[in-house]
């Protein structure tokens, strides 16, 4: 994946929290448990990496391009492209935004309207949600 607006690396930040909440909430450690858990973390998060992995590959195309039409796109894009424009774009990559189960969630602020996963099916928490005291 071509590293635009970072998604490589928010690609695995996002699955390796996808596949710990999954894990967290698995039932027990049968082989058809892990097998369920690991079919659940493909489909979660399978189209979203894929979209995002093309969406890198057509932005890279695009400002990769040689000859007349590459140089007047990157000349439209970098110099003529409206700031909010932008901003919607890159913001678009980042309307899912999901949390640990096993922590208190945090709320979500700011202008841009996002969801979250659903807290954990699990009756105790492994951690305190009262502050720590030292």
């Amino acid at each position: 994946m071509l590293p635009f607006a970072g998604q490589g690396a928010n690609m695995a930040i996002l699955s390796a929290l996808e596949l710990t909440n999954l894990l967290y909430d698995m039932k027990s450690d049968t082989q058809t448990e892990i097998t369920r858990i690991f079919k659940v973390y493909y489909k979660n998060r399978h189209s979203l990496a894929k979209w995002c992995v093309s969406s890198a590959n057509q932005h890279g195309a695009m400002l990769h391009k040689k000859g007349v039409i590459g140089d007047l796109w990157r000349y439209l894009f970098l110099n003529w492209m409206p700031r909010w424009v932008i901003k919607r774009v890159t913001d678009s990559f980042h309307v899912y935004r999901p949390q640990l189960v096993f922590l208190p969630f945090v709320k979500i602020r700011g202008s841009l309207t996002t969801y979250t996963n659903k807290p954990s099916t699990r009756q105790t928490p492994i951690v305190s949600t009262s502050p720590r005291t030292v």
